[in-house]
């Protein structure tokens, strides 16, 4: 994850990830739109 959290990061947007109750986890990223 740390490879993914430097690009995105580097791209201006986040990246993380949210522990479900169930087990298991959610991850997300998010990006700023490209504007041409």
């Amino acid at each position: 994850m740390h490879f993914c959290r430097i690009t995105v990061e580097r791209w201006g947007g986040s990246i993380g990830y949210t522990p479900l109750v169930n087990g298991g986890s959610r991850f997300w990223f998010l990006l700023p739109q490209a504007v041409n």
